[in-house]
């Protein structure tokens, strides 16, 4: 059914779904209805349009595109919902809500080159979502640039190292820094090197080269894929000035002596900061003088010699007169040179050497300078012989001479000293002058040879002189025998003699030596004397024959001489019996006697034999001696008795012969206990003994038989040995001590057999704690133990009690175990982190005993925020407690939860760090970036009026739609006019930091003073954040005239 007659006026409306009736209003104002109808309403088809701000743009550039949904029914409402911008298919930032049906996004990050840019309308519950594109796509050409060049020094020095640094940076509406090209550096319009490599948006170069005057210093950026090249000349020229220098001056030796030659150096180098070599000439100057010319420095340095300086110190300067890139500069060798007196040397010869008696003799000294010294000494040389008084001589070229005849026969000591001058110092020498005697030759006779024994010899030297004219020589003969004086003898006539009878038996050399006087010299001469010895004959006699076995027996041996007219014998005797060596024995009246007891049982054969002397020849006799066997008794003896069990007992047998002379038996020894045989011991200084660990507690009957031998006969002895229990010793410790509450706790005691007592208890140890029984464990490896963990705290007495048990005695320990509080840790959490402001936000502190503690703890725990408490203690309940507010302010706080422990356990705390942040309803749910009133987020452009404030208002989002509101989120903003055909532009205010806004209200806020601004022109803000994206806002300042009419001033 159509409407009425009266036609009322009828609005459009979509419903989406099936509709039972229709709307009419009518031209009264009456709405009215009329169904059943049935109609099917849909969606309405929306197209999208895209534009960009500025197309083309530079790199760098800031680009707000712009999205508008158009529904395809002119009177539909206006669609809501989000965009979804995409660049070349990838999404450009977060959803963004439609405002208006529009929506926007800014950029500054797009390279070179043409994008395809979309926008995706998601549709709405009225709206179909569609889909757009920026026909052409967005153009980005290269950045212009701008190179700004500096150096490090200027003025500069010769040789001084100058940085030249050059910084490009793009020219507004450009931005950004360029990553790639070159930088060639020129001076004076010459390449500086080869091209350097731009970094982090500059480039350096350095050098040390520059001539001395000013320099131009220009730098060519090539370009790179976003930014065109440039060239930029450094404001002023780069001045390089002279560097200064230092001169030093150096002696090759310092101090010198007279005529030594010294070497000067003077060395000239630049001084900091200039580098380099110095060129040009030094003048050397001693005492106020030149030196020589001019010497041309070669690699710095000039030197210059001389040996011509006098005795004492000069005055040693060098200056420098500088060239075309170093200023001059004078030195001096530091104190001066010093130039002490040359050494002499002293050299003293003789014109013959050796010499004989009243010959004449010349002794020349010779003095020379001592190098490094030179020069030709002066003065005089004293002459001295054997000390005596000097005989002084002038030098003449160098030489002085001494000539004599007085000399007497000997050796000299002829000294030379020189007496030094202006330009030497002393010096001496020495010389030993030989004068020798006239020669002789010495013979020496025997009045009887050979001779006996203590017959009386007579040896007669006789002198004579090698030349017969010389005369008969005078003085003494000295004689000697085999090397020992005999004494002397004066000569008489040229002869001398001596007489002896002290020569032994054998051959003896007989020397004399004439020793000369002040004329002849010595001489001598020797021979063989021979002195023979008498025969003798040696018989041997035993005291006893036989004899007992270890009985002392008494062997004679009897020496005489083959001639009675001789005498009794002297000397030793060798006694040897079987072969083997006895010792020696004295004689005395011609008898030596041995005496032993050592002689085994049979027969020996005993040999005497006389050794001689230096009279008598020796000799030897023998005898054969027989010895018989001898009884012995046998004692039994043990150490101790009685004795513990598992202690060492040792028996021993002692077993003695019957005769005390028969010495110590030898052999072995059969050990018996309890009629078992043990074995047999050897016998050692007459005793065996037998040790034994492992006699059981009682009475045992101990045998010894010793077994005898070739020399002695057996015997037997016995004894009783008793054996009683051993006793122990019982130690308690602890496993851990002191330990702690709900620790597990071992107490082990460990029972050791005392000594003497040997071997490994068993049985059982009863423990106690406090006096109470705390139960029994058997002995295992001499130890056993009791595991406890229910200790209260404090200091318990514990007791370890070992029962007396077959072979070991009882015995007991105690210890006092310490039980300390249990150490915790406390842990608290959050119900919600980050929370937000107003909402009920949970805390809960968990106790728990740490290791090796155990247990729940009890007690109360204090909460509190940022140091202050949080209402009161809160008690724990199965080692947990809780606190739960909802009056946290906004911001990051730190809460704390501290225990203060208990009877059994020591306190502890935590703490937390808790965020709390205003709610997600300040966005809407929405995230992205929100530009508030009053500056419009897009068409038309906002007007405000010339030298007003413009309160600039934006909110950030997060993924999450929540309210991002902290310090830091603003990176710097910058406002920027420009002609919009690219005629220029100008940069007004860069880099506030966020400090200058202000967060109220939910929103950032920036007050922006207008008042320096040119009325007539559209501005473009951009504020750019932290992560890298960026918020554009635009007005238009009313009032006054434009200076440009058509222009639009950028931020």
């Amino acid at each position: 059914m159509g409407p009425p007659a009266d036609s009322p006026r009828r609005r459009r409306t979509r419903f989406v779904g099936r509709a039972l009736f229709s709307l009419f209003l009518s031209q009264v104002g009456l709405l009215l209805i009329s169904g059943p109808a049935a109609a099917q309403v849909t969606k309405v088809d929306t197209q999208v349009a895209l534009v960009s701000t500025v197309n083309p743009s530079l790199f760098g550039q800031s680009v707000m595109f712009i999205a508008t949904a158009v529904p395809a029914d002119p009177l539909a409402d206006t669609p809501t919902g989000t965009f979804q911008f995409t660049v070349d298919g990838a999404n450009l930032g977060d959803l963004i809500v439609l405002n208006g049906g529009q929506a926007a996004v800014s950029t500054l990050s797009l390279s070179v080159g043409t994008h395809s840019v979309a926008a995706v309308y998601s549709g709405d519950a009225a709206f179909n979502g569609s889909n757009g594109s920026l026909p052409g796509g967005q153009t980005v050409t290269k950045a212009n640039s701008r190179v700004l060049l500096s150096t490090s020094a200027n003025p500069s020095v010769f040789g001084q190292q100058v940085t030249f640094t050059a910084v490009i940076r793009p020219i507004v509406p450009g931005s950004g820094s360029p990553q790639g090209g070159t930088v060639q550096f020129r001076v004076d319009g010459a390449d500086l090197g080869p091209p350097v490599a731009v970094s982090g948006g500059q480039a350096t170069k350095w050098t040390t080269t520059l001539a001395v005057g000013s320099h131009t210093v220009s730098a060519v950026f090539s370009g790179d894929a976003s930014f065109n090249g440039s060239t930029g000349t450094m404001a002023s020229a780069q001045v390089v000035n002279k560097a200064g220098t230092s001169t030093s001056v150096t002696s090759s030796v310092n101090p010198s002596v007279f005529g030594q030659s010294v070497t000067f150096t003077a060395t000239v180098g630049a001084t900091a900061p200039g580098s380099g070599t110095p060129s040009g000439s030094v003048q050397f100057n001693v005492d106020g003088s030149t030196l020589g010319g001019p010497l041309v420095l070669s690699a710095g340095t000039a030197s210059i010699s001389t040996s011509a300086l006098a005795v004492g110190t000069h005055a040693v300067t060098v200056s420098y007169g500088g060239d075309t890139s170093f200023n001059g500069s004078t030195g001096a060798v530091a104190g001066g040179q010093t130039v002490n007196k040359a050494d002499s040397i002293t050299a003293l010869t003789s014109s013959d050497d050796p010499s004989k008696r009243k010959q004449s003799v010349t002794f020349t000294a010779i003095v020379n300078p001592n190098p490094p010294g030179s020069g030709s000494p002066t003065g005089t040389v004293a002459f001295t012989i054997d000390g005596g008084s000097p005989v002084t001589v002038a030098l003449d070229n160098r030489q002085a001479s001494l000539s004599t005849a007085a000399l007497s026969a000997g050796d000299h000591t002829i000294m030379a000293v020189y007496s030094g001058d202006a330009g030497f110092n002393t010096s001496s020498n020495t010389f030993t002058q030989t004068v020798h005697r006239l020669d002789t030759t010495t013979s020496l006779t025997s009045s009887v040879d050979p001779s006996r024994p203590h017959q009386n010899v007579v040896f007669t030297a006789i002198v004579s002189a090698v030349d017969p004219q010389a005369g008969t020589p005078g003085g003494s003969v000295q004689f000697l025998i085999d090397g020992v004086d005999i004494g002397s003898s004066a000569l008489s006539g040229g002869q001398a003699t001596l007489s002896t009878t002290d020569p032994s038996v054998g051959q003896h050399t007989v020397t004399a030596a004439y020793q000369g006087d002040d004329t002849f010299k010595g001489s001598g001469d020797a021979l063989v004397q021979t002195v023979q010895t008498v025969g003798t004959t040696t018989g041997v006699a035993s005291s006893t024959n036989p004899s007992a076995f270890h009985q002392q027996v008494t062997f004679t041996a009897t020496v005489t001489a083959d001639d009675p007219d001789v005498g009794t014998p002297e000397g030793m005797v060798q006694f040897t019996i079987d072969g083997v060596d006895q010792g020696s024995s004295t004689l005395s009246g011609g008898r030596a006697t041995l005496s032993v007891a050592s002689l085994s049982v049979g027969d020996h054969t005993v040999r005497a034999e006389y050794l001689g002397d230096d009279t008598f020849a020796g000799s030897a006799d023998t005898l054969t001696q027989s010895v018989i066997s001898a009884e012995t008794s046998t004692r039994l003896t043990s150490n101790p008795n009685p004795s513990a069990f598992g202690q060492v007992v040792t028996f021993t047998a002692t077993v003695d012969a019957m005769s005390q002379s028969a010495g110590d038996p030898g052999g072995k020894v059969r050990f018996e206990i309890d009629g078992q045989d043990q074995g047999v011991q050897a016998l050692s200084g007459g005793q065996a003994t037998l040790s034994v660990a492992d006699l059981a507690v009682g009475d045992h009957s101990v045998d010894a038989t010793y077994l005898g031998d070739d020399t002695f006969n057996p015997s037997h002895d016995a004894i009783s040995q008793t054996v009683t229990r051993a006793g122990t010793a019982t130690t308690l410790t602890s496993s851990s001590r002191p330990s702690v509450f709900g620790q597990s706790v071992t107490f082990t005691a460990t029972v050791d057999v005392v000594a003497p007592g040997d071997g490994v208890p068993n049985g059982t140890v009863a423990f106690q704690i406090d006096g109470a029984d705390a139960g029994t464990a058997h002995l295992s490896g001499g130890q056993a133990t009791m595991l406890v963990s229910d200790l209260s705290v404090g200091t318990h007495d514990v007791r370890a009690v070992y029962a007396a048990t077959g072979d070991f005695g009882g015995s007991a320990d105690s210890l006092a175990q310490s039980v300390n509080r249990a150490d915790t840790s406390t842990q608290v959490v959050s119900s919600a982190n980050p929370s937000v402001v107003g909402s009920s936000v949970s805390f809960t502190a968990h106790v728990t005993a740490r290791a090796p503690g155990a247990g729940t703890p009890t007690g109360t725990v204090q909460f509190q925020m940022d140091g202050a408490d949080l209402g009161p203690t809160v008690a724990l309940s199965g080692g947990s407690a809780g606190f739960t507010t909802s009056g946290l302010p906004a911001g990051t706080h730190t809460i704390g939860a501290i225990y203060a422990g208990s009877g059994n356990f020591a306190g502890s705390s935590d703490s937390l760090s808790q965020s709390i942040r205003y709610a997600s309803g300040d966005c809407q749910g929405t995230p992205g970036r929100q530009i508030m009133p009053p500056i419009n987020a897009g068409d038309p452009v906002s007007d405000v009026n010339a030298g007003s404030t413009v309160p600039a208002k934006f909110r950030v989002c997060d993924a999450n739609g929540d309210m991002v509101g902290t310090l830091g989120l603003v990176k710097s903003f910058e406002l920027v006019k420009r002609v919009s055909d690219g005629g220029g532009e100008e940069v007004l205010h860069q880099a506030w930091t966020d400090g200058e806004f202000k967060y109220s209200n939910h929103a950032w806020k920036l007050n922006l003073e207008t008042k320096s601004l040119d009325a007539g022109y559209t501005y473009f803000w951009s504020v750019h954040l932290d992560d890298g994206t960026s918020i554009d806002f635009r007005f238009h300042l009313k009032g006054g005239s434009s200076t440009s009419p058509g222009t639009t001033k950028k931020h």
